[in-house]
């Protein structure tokens, strides 16, 4: 299973993206480029359709995005522990 790319989840991207452009101002293989190397390689996305720049309004959906994230990965998590 290590080193296999994994498909997202509905949401996923947008979230992924706007993190990413918290860094700054990029194009879509830059974008692409940083999710894939910050991941290990285990999220590859096409840099086709990536052609983003942060807005207010991005900012905004980010920190909802992150949030409902982080949520359902604590739960997520809180269901793997051992009991």
């Amino acid at each position: 299973m290590a080193g296999q790319s994994l498909d997202l989840l509905q949401g996923t991207l947008d979230v992924l993206v706007l993190r990413t452009l918290l860094w700054g101002e990029m194009h879509g293989y830059a974008v692409s480029r940083w999710i894939h190397d910050r991941t290990d390689g285990v999220i590859e996305i096409e840099d086709a359709a990536l052609y983003y720049h942060l807005t207010r309004r991005g900012r905004q959906q980010l920190r909802v995005g992150e949030s409902t994230w982080r949520r359902y990965a604590e739960a997520v998590a809180k269901v793997l522990e051992p009991a």
